[in-house]
């Protein structure tokens, strides 16, 4: 605003403004302002914009959010669930909780001490792929990034180091609890490189040199300037000593260090305010990636943190893809849920990333995973109530055609599939804000006719179980032919999809179940809707 004001009062001027993040633009400024009437913000104008092409081999949240939801992909064997209790242990040495002689055994570190072994496993087999391809064997790192004090990190450097001692131990003494490790981190990791088409050794073959490799993992904490320019090399990376290099700290690890060879990531930074550039500038795994590394690749975070990233990518990838579609003239729309479920128009800044959601064309709003049904009493009646709800609008049969219902009658359904479903603490559905922008997108349908609409489209019969065999829950529900179907039924109306599991696969507790998702339009402009307003 000041800056703005400086400007109206210069006669010549010339202001550059660089960003890397597009969003920016609309987050401005920092204090009140005044909401237009139609919720449309439009960005500080500069004489000119424009967006930094996206390097080819660039790999972002696009991989790690979109791709990664594509059953049987590469990327859908990325993300490996960490529990909150664990990211506690990780916090400070609590001895009743977790005893360090036990780190190979203890349940209070499974995630860990399985990203460890997985690690080095895929360090490995990518040295073991490129000296079959007579080429030079790489480096490899992981990081370990979930706290800021350097109490913290000296803990952890201390688990960390530990795992890494016993496994030597353990491996040359021969002991089958290294084993039963490496089976777990060989069977994951040949799921993705089954998927990218790439050879891998067996089982046996890794176990004749994991203690070789062992012998040769660095831990290194990363925590002070004066220990970042000893780790850096001279072009500013941090250097990789050796084969397989694991690196513990908390700020220092977020900007502007180039990390080479990063396969693994375990993260888990809860700050009390997120902010998307704070959040992204984490993100050390995004880059200019091997597709062959990518294969051997894993991110380690709880399901609530991995459900704020995939939102901040859908905010930025929302504003972006209104910067290219409208140029100078481009804008999104924020609103706010109110306590009756009003829409009204809000501040950028009163948006919190704790609280929205964004919304952008042609794309998809799923419930979080590993949800569970009802107890089979209450779940039965509840089901039977669904049933009748929604057959008051969609014929019988396992793929009737798609059919436009009103949005209170849409909202109702939803409801009734929200009280039919248990939600993980660490992972709730915003069931609020799920319906605002369902229906702001009905009653914003530029098509007169269609005003107020929802495309409702079921299917019967379906049987996913709610745990993969790659043990990760069940996320990829819907498919390009059902995609295709809602498009088929309109171009500006959202889409509410819904999926009659009949709940007898495995995880379920044996009584069907309705598994719903919804669908933006191809076209709409791109929107933020918040929960409730933030003082």
């Amino acid at each position: 605003m000041q800056i703005d004001t400086l400007r109206q009062q210069l006669s010549d001027v010339a202001f550059l403004q660089v960003t890397a993040t597009p969003y920016s633009l609309y987050l401005q400024p920092d204090g009140d302002i005044d909401v237009p009437p139609n919720g449309l913000f439009l960005p500080i104008r500069p004489a000119f914009t424009e967006l930094v092409p996206v390097h080819s081999g660039y790999i972002g949240g696009e991989y790690y959010f979109e791709q990664s939801q594509v059953g049987g992909s590469v990327a859908s064997y990325l993300h490996i669930d960490v529990s909150e209790a664990e990211m506690e242990v990780l916090k400070e040495q609590n001895p009743a909780v977790f005893d360090i002689d036990e780190s190979l055994t203890s349940p209070a570190i499974e995630s860990l001490r399985r990203s460890i072994v997985t690690f080095v496993v895929g360090a490995w087999i990518r040295r073991w792929q490129q000296q079959r391809a007579q080429r030079p064997p790489l480096r490899y790192s992981f990081i370990v990034h979930t706290e800021t004090t350097k109490t913290a990190h000296g803990w952890q450097a201390q688990v960390v180091s530990r795992v890494i001692d016993e496994l030597r131990s353990a491996a040359q003494a021969g002991e089958q609890v290294v084993d039963d490790l490496l089976a777990v981190a060989h069977a994951d990791l040949a799921f993705s490189l089954d998927a990218a088409g790439l050879p891998y050794p067996t089982q046996a073959e890794v176990r004749a040199g994991l203690a070789a490799a062992l012998n040769a993992v660095m831990t290194a904490t990363v925590n002070s300037e004066k220990q970042i320019d000893e780790l850096l090399d001279e072009s500013g990376q941090l250097q990789l000593r050796t084969p397989y290099n694991i690196f513990i700290g908390g700020q220092i690890l977020d900007r502007g260090l180039t990390i080479d060879n990063l396969i693994g990531f375990f993260y888990g930074r809860r700050p009390k305010r997120a902010q998307q550039d704070t959040v992204l500038q984490h993100s050390r795994m995004y880059g200019n990636r091997s597709s062959e590394d990518l294969a051997v690749t894993r991110f380690y975070t709880t399901q609530a943190i991995y459900g704020s990233m995939a939102m901040i990518h859908d905010f930025d990838t929302a504003l972006r893809t209104a910067i290219e579609a409208g140029g100078q003239d481009a804008g999104v729309i924020f609103l706010r849920s109110d306590q009756s479920g009003r829409l009204v128009p809000c501040a950028p800044t009163k948006t919190l990333l704790s609280t929205i959601n964004s919304v952008r064309p042609d794309s998809r709003l799923q419930v979080p995973a590993g949800f569970q049904t009802q107890e089979p009493a209450a779940a039965a009646t509840l089901l039977a109530e669904l049933d009748a709800a929604i057959g008051l609008h969609v014929a019988d049969g396992d793929t009737p055609p798609a059919v436009k219902i009103p949005i209170d009658v849409a909202e109702a359904i939803v409801d009734r599939v929200a009280a039919s479903l248990v939600f993980r603490p660490d992972a709730p559905w915003e069931v609020r804000s799920f319906k605002a922008a369902m229906r702001y997108l009905a009653t914003a349908n530029p098509d007169p006719s269609e005003q107020g609409q929802v495309v409702l489209l079921v299917r019967r019969n379906r049987d996913l179980p709610r745990i993969r065999s790659d043990r990760r829950f069940q996320t990829a529900v819907d498919s390009q032919i059902e995609t295709a179907a809602v498009a088929a039924a309109s171009q500006h109306a959202p889409a509410l999809m819904l999926y009659r599991q009949n709940g007898t696969a495995d995880g379920w507790r044996g009584v069907p179940f309705w598994w719903p998702l919804m669908r933006t339009p191809r076209i709409a402009r791109a929107v933020v809707f918040a929960s409730e307003e933030q003082a």
